[in-house]
């Protein structure tokens, strides 16, 4: 983890991942979810990649993030709670990119000002942000993209599908945590072949109780297009 973005004003200042994990926890729920058949161009208003340079997520009502991997190991990360980011509602309002660097997408995030409630970029070194005046409580960042900030609620919002009308039971049994366990260590360390997930999901597929009797196969080869797309596939190959 590296340092603190929050100040003075923040209820509970999270600290932020580097992005190269938060891009590896955000991209990996998107993999999970392209397994499950849910990579469609509608679900991918939810969790999308573009290229290899942008993941993130959006609910549909109006809170979301995105991160973005930018040149020389920098990135930024911009999103809003639609409740819960406090500068947009600040008098008068907050210019998220006061002083910003020079080397961030600007032209792009200004064109996105009415949709901001938080901007945090990172120099290659350590995050940062502009200074929030006191009365700033909250900017929304952990309610946007708090559960992707650690491996362990990154794996619970991957497990989250596999509740979401699926299977017979609420949760996903430790059959099924086990597999996307596994699943997320091959992504890590960039062991995900075509051979390694069709392994994989199968066993993920065994693990699961569905409504009407499992599906033939996971997907497989949606999986490993986000795998690609992702970074999660083995060097050179």
């Amino acid at each position: 983890m590296t340092d603190r973005p929050g100040a003075p004003g923040l209820v509970h200042p999270p600290s932020l991942p580097l992005p190269e994990e938060l891009w590896r926890h955000g991209a990996f729920c998107v993999l999970i979810r392209a397994a499950l058949g849910g990579a469609t161009d509608e679900w991918f208003r939810a969790h999308w990649l573009s290229g290899r340079e942008r993941v993130g997520y959006e609910d549909g009502g109006g809170n979301w993030w995105e991160l973005e991997v930018l040149p020389e190991g920098r990135a930024v990360l911009y999103g809003e709670d639609h409740e819960m980011s406090g500068a947009r509602w600040l008098e008068p309002p907050l210019d998220l990119l006061a002083g910003a660097p020079e080397w961030l997408p600007l032209k792009r995030l200004r064109s996105m000002d009415d949709m901001l409630g938080h901007v945090h970029w990172f120099d290659g070194a350590s995050w940062e942000r502009i200074a929030y005046p006191p009365e700033l409580r909250d900017d929304g960042l952990e309610s946007t993209a708090g559960r992707y900030f650690t491996e362990w609620r990154a794996l619970e919002e991957a497990m989250r599908p596999l509740g979401d009308g699926l299977l017979v039971e609420a949760d996903a049994g430790e059959g099924s945590r086990r597999a996307v366990e596994a699943l997320f260590e091959a992504a890590s360390r960039r062991r995900c072949t075509r051979e390694v997930l069709d392994g994989l999901l199968g066993d993920l597929n065994r693990s699961l109780e569905y409504d009407d009797g499992p599906p033939e196969s996971l997907d497989v080869e949606a999986a490993f297009g986000i795998a690609l797309r992702a970074g999660f596939t083995p060097p050179g190959g």
